[in-house]
């Protein structure tokens, strides 16, 4: 199995890394992080495994964030490669589920920054990576218990990497920041008189599209 995974681990990391999409500097970490794995699982090294927690992490800002770059600070999260061998897998796995838990939190900071809109469509723009974010936390834990579940990890990420390949070439569309909560309030309180000026509830066929309309006529 570990040579299996070790050549189909690395032909993906090969295609990831040299594809040319929207998301290209978010997929050389996601290439990196499979390097990773299925060298450790391979028995090639484990040098790199305290190096996936932040891999993955980035990953995640690079997709939710992208117009954030990678600066030297950054780099400081790579410090525990220096002292790589003398750290214990468990160790290695609960820093790897602390990132994690950072991937997760910036995908809801993301969310909390969003101007809310019609059916609330952006709150899905991440829903795969935070599931498969939850998956991998739970396959770090068993990995505590059974080091096959290190092989469970790589397929995981894998599996990310053929979804991303595979996924319209497309940046993800989001709606605009709230930067200023007094102009949301003042949009909320012309839509209110909107609905009271023209008696929408009594409508019974009043849709969202229309209510929407309406109030963009009477901004």
């Amino acid at each position: 199995m570990s040579i299996g995974t070790l050549f189909s681990g690395l032909t993906l990391v090969l295609l990831l890394a040299f594809a040319k999409r929207v998301d290209k500097k978010a997929n050389l970490f996601l290439s990196f992080a499979i390097a990773v794995m299925v060298l450790y699982t391979g028995g090639l090294t484990q040098f790199l495994l305290p190096a996936l927690g932040p891999v993955i992490f980035f990953y995640v800002r690079n997709l939710v964030a992208p117009e954030r770059p990678l600066n030297r600070k950054d780099l400081l999260h790579f410090c525990p490669l220096f002292v790589s061998f003398w750290i214990p897998g468990w160790l290695a796995l609960i820093t790897i589920l602390f990132y994690l838990y950072l991937g997760y939190r910036l995908i809801q900071q993301c969310y909390s920054r969003l101007r809310p809109v019609l059916m609330d469509r952006p709150r899905f723009a991440f829903r795969g990576l935070e599931k498969a974010l939850f998956l991998l936390s739970l396959v770090c834990v068993l990995s505590l218990f059974n080091d096959f579940f290190y092989f469970v990890t790589a397929f995981v990420l894998m599996g990310m990497a053929v979804e991303a390949m595979l996924k319209p070439d497309i940046a993800v569309q989001l709606s605009t920041p709230i930067n200023d909560k007094t102009e949301a309030r003042e949009k909320g309180r012309r839509l209110k008189e909107a609905v009271a000026t023209n008696r929408l509830y009594e409508d019974p066929e009043l849709t969202l599209a229309t209510l929407a309309v309406t109030a963009n006529s009477s901004a």
